[in-house]
């Protein structure tokens, strides 16, 4: 999971040169909804859900709104910057599993949770700096988080098929980011073969195989360890960005991943134990 999403940071910022950000989010929930679908059609899986409205409701949020804000803030930002802020998804998910779920943190994930911290304010320079990339990359951090809890409160009162969970999460929020694109319009999209393979990798592996992957840990881990246990996402984010796109991270940033490389650790070991 944590490869195949890093390494779409880079994939996703070459594509938006030949898309606009949100026309390319659109595409890509679409095609992923037809391939999720076609694939509960071919393995007789059922499709209908027990609870429609909280499904689309967490889908708002986890798939809608977080696609639309990560592909904008991607567009106006670096790959790898934008992939450690949308990543600070997992010290919210603690903080809302808490009150929302019961699920109190145990001394070694409080740790990972802090390391991890450190790690990325030294990745981002010490702070938020305020400026609109870093404020829309932040805001789908907070939006994933949300989606997240309100997932896995769903789940823990009626167990949900994973593939058919993540077929109507893609569909729901293919729809609530069209709904979006009349007040946000794009040049015509170049259709070249960067952009054509960049929809075919987000389509079959980013949403098609990873996002079920992703909500069959949702229904097996805490919602708290399971975000923590993605940490290495970014982390593969910024590497490739300098390997693929000649980004440059500064001493700090390298060690800010460090640290969240310890935590990562940290946390897999608290889950063994």
């Amino acid at each position: 999971m944590s490869l195949v999403w890093g390494l779409n940071w880079v994939v996703m910022k070459a594509a938006l040169a030949d898309m606009g950000a949100l026309q390319f989010a659109a595409a890509r929930l679409w095609l992923a909804s037809v391939f999720l679908f076609a694939c509960l059609a071919a393995l007789g899986k059922p499709l209908r859900l027990g609870r429609p409205g909280a499904v689309a409701l967490s889908a708002l949020f986890q798939t809608g709104l977080t696609t639309a804000l990560t592909l904008w803030a991607l567009d106006l930002g670096s790959a790898g910057k934008n992939a450690v802020l949308c990543y600070t998804m997992p010290f919210w998910t603690v903080l809302l599993a808490w009150p929302v779920l019961g699920e109190r943190p145990a001394p070694r994930q409080w740790a990972a949770l802090v390391i991890a911290a450190l790690g990325l304010a030294l990745l981002i320079g010490g702070a938020v700096e305020g400026t609109l990339p870093d404020l829309v990359a932040t805001s789908a951090g907070i939006t994933w988080a949300i989606g997240i809890v309100l997932t896995k409160r769903l789940q823990a009162a009626q167990a949900t098929d994973p593939f058919a969970f993540a077929a109507w999460q893609s569909l729901v929020g293919a729809v609530a980011v069209s709904l979006l694109l009349p007040w946000f319009p794009a040049p015509p999209a170049q259709w070249t073969p960067t952009l054509v393979l960049a929809l075919a990798y987000n389509a079959v592996l980013v949403y098609g195989f990873v996002w079920f992957l992703w909500f069959w840990v949702l229904q097996r881990l805490h919602a708290g360890i399971a975000g923590l246990g993605i940490l290495a996402v970014p982390l593969v984010g910024v590497l490739a960005g300098v390997a693929l796109l000649g980004e440059r991270p500064a001493m700090l940033e390298w060690a800010g991943m460090a640290l969240v490389a310890l935590a990562l650790l940290l946390n897999l070991r608290g889950i063994r134990s």
